[in-house]
């Protein structure tokens, strides 16, 4: 009897210490790779919001932060959608982040950097999100975004304007 527990306790012992030890392990993984499949993931979804065109569902992305103190944004969300067509062929870009842990409150913004490529034509589409921020919990949500066609962000003199809140369409 006394050899049955023994055993069942070592073996508890090792369950406990494995998982532990897995945990741990997934939780690395998941640390670095969340960020760009994150990133990834929103692209996706705003691709998806650009082609049906629901300037409702991009509006719902964005934080209330950003939803209270940015002027004319159902408009600036309705000129950003107006610009992309075609259906998706590929895109293919990253993000950057920053991120603060303190005490295990945790802040992480990210900012996602795409090429897409449509059948009608070629898009550069950056964003700028808080996925978590446990100071100003209102900022939640993608703050600004912004759409230019491949020609002209490839001119000498075009910059992205990631400061302000909103929704940009970059013209010529």
């Amino acid at each position: 009897m006394k050899k049955k527990i023994y055993r069942m306790a070592v073996f508890l012992a090792l369950v406990v210490c494995l998982e532990g030890c897995m945990s741990r392990e997934r939780y690395m993984l998941n640390w670095f790779r969340t960020e760009q499949e994150s990133s990834d993931k929103r692209m996706e979804e705003i691709i998806e919001i650009f082609e049906e065109k629901d300037a409702g569902k991009l509006k719902e992305m964005f934080s209330k932060k950003a939803v209270l103190e940015t002027e004319d944004l159902d408009e600036q969300i309705e000129s950003l959608i107006e610009c992309y067509s075609g259906d998706l062929v590929e895109f293919d870009g990253g993000c950057d982040s920053a991120s603060q842990n303190r005490h295990g409150k945790k802040k992480l913004n990210i900012f996602g950097k795409y090429k897409v490529i449509t059948t009608e034509e070629e898009y550069r589409i950056f964003f700028s999100e808080w996925v978590k921020e446990y100071e100003e919990p209102e900022k939640i949500g993608i703050y600004n975004i912004g759409i230019v066609k491949e020609e002209v962000w490839e001119q000498e003199d075009f910059m992205w304007d990631n400061e302000k809140m909103g929704a940009f369409v970059y013209v010529e």
